[in-house]
């Protein structure tokens, strides 16, 4: 007898754009659609580009005859306790301090579920990812910002606002640069997409013969995957940028161990794009750093669902 699936819609809130997917409930993802989005849109106009995005999974459903559980709904910062109200979006700070989740769904055609970003991620790496199996689970997402969500023997760990921590702003170097939520320093700042696409194009200014130098004159941007691109053709200020980084992202890992004791931390995301040059110099720095406890007990990997683990985590909400 043919298994009949359920369906859901997940919703994944970025700072520059959202994602969307009709996911059904194996994790594949059957329908996709992205809309941009900017930190100078207000409530009003980041909800109105939801709505689009959410009637096109809908649309997408029926053409499959299928009728969606609901939408999750995920995104950065922090959420009140009964998630009806938004505190801090350091990315999007037009959605803070206002009621988004609950005007959000007045306007949606589904129910709705509401959560934060990193444990989207967490959530769908653990069920349907490189995180399945894992008794202690990290998992790190490194876009516009970075969020971690934590998985203890199948639960979400929520230490306040629904998270286990802000693992992005977590300080590693005290005398550093102001972060986007107000303090200097944050792990964000260095290692998140934002930090890496800002060193390159420091370098790319400095060294304007180099390949990442033509990349951004190309592209417009210094990206995950441009930064793969350069790191492929053996370009030298590709490999600083992301030694360079990587090492900040070690820094950022080896303080999570001590708080955490993760067996397994993996990384996505837009960096992740990067790929193996990234994670085999964020282990090697690792092991110089971190706690030789901690090393011996964690092992630190790229995550399997990439960019849709935020929306196949969020749609996870309703399995």
């Amino acid at each position: 007898m043919t298994r009949r699936h359920r369906f859901a819609i997940g919703v994944d809130i970025g700072g520059r754009s959202a994602k969307f997917a009709l996911v059904r409930d194996d994790g594949a993802i059957m329908a996709r659609d992205r809309h941009p989005l900017a930190d100078t849109m207000t409530m009003a106009a980041v909800i109105d580009r939801l709505v689009e995005g959410v009637d096109a999974m809908c649309r997408a459903a029926r053409r499959r005859r299928a009728r969606p559980l609901g939408a999750g709904v995920v995104m950065p910062g922090y959420l009140d306790e009964k998630r009806k109200r938004v505190e801090l979006v350091a990315n999007l700070p037009g959605l803070s301090n206002t009621p988004f989740p609950r005007k959000l769904a007045e306007r949606l055609p589904v129910r709705v579920r509401f959560d934060v970003d990193a444990n989207a991620a967490a959530l769908g790496e653990y069920r349907f990812g490189a995180g399945r199996g894992v008794r202690r689970l990290l998992v790190a997402t490194l876009g516009t910002g970075i969020g971690g969500g934590v998985v203890l023997d199948g639960r979400v760990l929520r230490v306040r606002n629904h998270v286990a921590g802000s693992l992005g702003h977590i300080i590693v170097n005290a005398d550093g640069p102001r972060c986007g939520c107000g303090a200097r320093g944050c792990l964000e700042v260095y290692a998140s997409a934002r930090g890496f696409e800002w060193l390159a194009e420091d370098v790319a200014r400095k060294q304007p013969r180099s390949m990442l130098a033509r990349l951004k004159a190309e592209t417009g941007r210094l990206s995950g995957p441009e930064l793969a691109k350069a790191l492929a053709a053996g370009d030298a200020s590709a490999r600083y940028v992301v030694d360079r980084c990587g090492r900040w992202l070690a820094i950022g890992i080896a303080t999570w161990g001590v708080i955490y004791l993760p067996d397994r931390v993996l990384l996505g995301g837009g960096v992740a794009a990067i790929g193996r040059p990234l994670l085999e110099t964020v282990r090697e720095s690792f092991r110089d750093i971190a706690q030789p406890y901690v090393v011996e007990r964690m092992t630190i990997d790229l995550a399997a669902l990439g960019n849709d683990a935020g929306v196949i985590g969020a749609a996870s909400l309703w399995f």
